[in-house]
């Protein structure tokens, strides 16, 4: 008899179910925070749990068992490493559902998936981004950006006339262009009569 089985099912067979909750989970470890329907993040949720719950043991079965899960031993060394630690003095909920919005197309309630502690590194990337935001030019950036304009108004004259032989040159060439196509035109005769008629 299967009194108090109750198993949520998401209307898919096992197979697809243990992909997509295998999929969330990899999605809530590489993120530390996932959006997803409500009946999705809750079954997620303890799957997470049981998760961190065994690599809190970090032994070898426990990594094994973890990279069964992940598939990735990155994943898994991060699980253990970075994630475990901030959980040890927790004895469960290591993950919350947080009810977020229904969803414009199907109207389904969204809920937003996350671990309950954020782990250090990530707490340093985020004071790192706040930093680089509140910082200014400092002074020295400043005058050394004065000092190149400088280094470049003090090239010599010589360098500063050899651009306008250069434009010399190619204005006289393009005037010599100019008379020879003249010259063309006028040689070819009757063609060329009747197109200054017509532009008259």
């Amino acid at each position: 008899m299967r009194h108090q089985k109750h198993r949520v099912s998401l209307g898919l067979k096992s197979g697809h179910r243990k992909a997509l909750l295998n999929n969330l989970v990899r999605g809530l470890v590489e993120h530390n925070r996932i959006t997803t329907t409500l009946k999705k993040a809750k079954a997620a949720s303890r799957v997470a749990d049981r998760l961190i719950t065994i690599a809190k043991r970090k032994d070898l079965h426990a990594q094994r068992q973890l990279f069964a899960y992940l598939k990735s031993r990155t994943l898994v060394q991060y699980v253990m490493n970075e994630i475990a630690p901030c959980f040890q003095n927790r004895k469960g909920g290591y993950t919350r559902v947080i009810r977020y919005k229904n969803r414009n197309g199907d109207g389904a309630p969204l809920a937003i998936l996350e671990f309950v502690e954020i782990p250090v590194k990530e707490e340093k990337k985020h004071a790192k981004k706040k930093q680089k935001k509140e910082k200014k030019p400092s002074e020295d950036v400043v005058s050394d950006v004065k000092e190149e304009k400088v280094a470049q108004d003090d090239t010599p004259a010589g360098k500063t006339k050899e651009p306008a032989k250069d434009k010399q040159k190619a204005a006289e060439e393009s005037s010599q262009e100019d008379k020879t196509a003249d010259k063309d035109e006028k040689k070819s005769g009757f063609f060329t009569n009747l197109r200054g008629f017509l532009k008259k």
